[in-house]
C-alpha cells in the first residue's frame, strides 16, 4: 500500500517538511518520530497573513471575472452540462448497458471538446450578439437573472452546433 502513496516532498510543499517515512517499525524509529515532534513543536508552519489571504482572495476574484467573461470557459460550462442531460436522457430512455452509456459518454466528451477547439480556432464562429452577453457579465453582479439572460443566447447557440454534429 505504501507505494501507492506519493512521498512528501518537502522543498515543493513547504508543510511537509515535518514529514517522516519509515520502513520497519524499531527503536530508531521511535527516536526519529520524537525528534520530529520536537522539530515541528518548535517550528510550526505559519498561516497566510490577513494581507495575503487579502491578496489570494483578490486574485481569486480576478480569475474568476475573467473566466466568467471568456467565451471558452462559458461555452466549457455549457457543453458539460449538455453533455451531462444527454447522458441522463440516455439513462431514463433506458435500452442501453453501461459499456453502452460508457461509450456514448465518451463520444460525448469527445465531441465537446472538439466543439470547443473549432470555436478556438474560429472555425465555428460564435454570434456578435451572443459575445456581447458574455462581455457584460460581471461577478459583481449577484443576480442570477441576469447571468442566465446573458448565458441563453450562447446555450441555444451551443445547442445547436451540438446536436447539428451529434446527427451526423
Amino acid at each position: 500500500m505504501h507505494e501507492r502513496f506519493e512521498a512528501p516532498d518537502p522543498v515543493a510543499n513547504p508543510w511537509e517538511r515535518h514529514s517522516l517515512t519509515e520502513r520497519d517499525i524499531s527503536e530508531t524509529t521511535v527516536d526519529a518520530v520524537m525528534a520530529l515532534v520536537l522539530r515541528a513543536l518548535a517550528d510550526p508552519v505559519r498561516g497566510a497573513t490577513e494581507e495575503e489571504a487579502a491578496e489570494e482572495e483578490a486574485a481569486a476574484e480576478l480569475t474568476r471575472r475573467i473566466n466568467e467573461r471568456s467565451l471558452l470557459h462559458q461555452a466549457d460550462q455549457v457543453l458539460r452540462k449538455l453533455v451531462s442531460r444527454k447522458i441522463a436522457k440516455c439513462k431514463c430512455e433506458g435500452g442501453k448497458t453501461g459499456k453502452q452509456l460508457e461509450a456514448t459518454a465518451r463520444w460525448l466528451n469527445a465531441r465537446r471538446l472538439e466543439l470547443l477547439e473549432q470555436i478556438r480556432r474560429g472555425d465555428v464562429r460564435v454570434p456578435d450578439a451572443v459575445l456581447t452577453n458574455l462581455t457584460k457579465l460581471s461577478s459583481s453582479d449577484d443576480n442570477p437573472t441576469n447571468k442566465d439572460e446573458a448565458l441563453t443566447g450562447l446555450r441555444n447557440f451551443l445547442a445547436s452546433q451540438f446536436d447539428e454534429e451529434s446527427s451526423r
